[in-house]
This record gives C-alpha cells, sequence and structure tokens, in this order.
C-alpha cells in the first residue's frame, strides 16, 4: 500500500507546479474529496461502533 501511494503521489506532485491553472482546479476537488472520504469514514465508524454495541448488548 504505501509504495503503491507514493507511486500516486509522485506524479502528482509532479503535475501541480507546472500547470498553474489545472492546480487551481484539481486543489478544490481534492478538498472535496477529502472532505467526502472524513465524513464517509467517520460514519462508518459511527455505524460499526453502534452495530458492536448492539451485537453485545
Amino acid at each position: 500500500m504505501q509504495e503503491t501511494m507514493e507511486g500516486h503521489a509522485m506524479p502528482m506532485q509532479r503535475l501541480r507546479p507546472a500547470p498553474g491553472q489545472k492546480s487551481r482546479t484539481v486543489k478544490p476537488t481534492l478538498r472535496i474529496l477529502a472532505i467526502a472520504g472524513a465524513l464517509a469514514l467517520s460514519a462508518g465508524l459511527w455505524i460499526g461502533a453502534y452495530a458492536l454495541v448492539r451485537l453485545v448488548w
């Protein structure tokens, strides 16, 4: 996983400084994806915790 993540991270860093307009359009989409991912993870954790509590009790 770390090797693949590094492999994906390297081209992204190379593409950002070269085109100015594309980097501006990419940043908000990455922020939206990051926020959506964080919300999905938090929701999944809450649902998982609730399911565990329901199963235990």
